[in-house]
């Protein structure tokens, strides 16, 4: 089962639990497939979906960034995750995301869930719970932040973006990144919208296989 829809932070675990918990799926056997819209297909993906969901019940992608550079202490607080182990670790993105059908799984997404609906946790307002944030800390990435910091708790099994580029192009989400990693460098401080106008710039480009002819 291929999911592809229009990013909302709260949209994204609602729509992926219940996709799972499609009583036509069955148990075990059934893999799900999350994507952000803009990402275009490049290869098979078969092969890493079966490495990767032998020994794990739910694989993302590890990105570049620090854990603690993009997740507020407000969250990590409260989803007990609030430990040097995890925040000095790479943060694992949303943008691809594999999940088995087990009762493992199916907890884990309701607990992603019920943390998106945490305002402390999702937004991007300040941390009200007492604790400062991380020297290093610079926004807080909603979902994301509390997917990652959840996935980790879980032991599941992330993959390396040269792994996710071999099969997939992620125009959209390498948009924002790009944007990102230039106005830090620049020493600009960009408001959330434009990273999502990059970002929707992108997803209306061709992938480069697409443009090959």
């Amino acid at each position: 089962v291929l999911l592809k829809f229009n990013r909302t932070p709260e949209l994204k675990p609602y729509v992926v639990l219940h996709t799972v918990l499609d009583p036509s799926l069955p148990w075990e056997t059934t893999v799900v497939v999350w994507t952000d819209a803009g990402i275009h297909f490049v290869g098979d993906m078969r092969p890493l979906v079966h490495d990767l969901l032998r020994d794990s019940d739910v694989a993302a992608t590890r990105t570049p960034m620090n854990e603690g550079d993009f997740s507020k202490r407000d969250a990590f607080v409260l989803l007990d995750a609030d430990v040097p182990s995890i925040m000095e670790t790479n943060q694992i993105a949303t943008g691809i995301i594999l999940v088995r059908k087990t009762r493992l799984a199916v907890s884990f997404l309701e607990r992603w869930l019920a943390a998106c609906e945490d305002r402390r946790i999702m937004t991007e307002e300040p941390s009200v719970l007492g604790y400062p944030e991380y020297p290093s800390f610079r926004n807080n990435n909603d979902d994301q932040t509390a997917f990652s910091l959840l996935f980790k708790l879980h032991g599941f099994r992330a993959f390396s973006v040269q792994e996710r580029d071999a099969v997939v192009y992620t125009g959209r989400n390498l948009a924002k990144f790009v944007k990102a990693s230039n106005d830090f460098a620049l020493g600009v401080t960009s408001e959330r919208d434009a990273y999502l106008q990059a970002a929707d710039a992108a997803a209306n480009q061709p992938s480069p296989s697409s443009a090959v002819t």
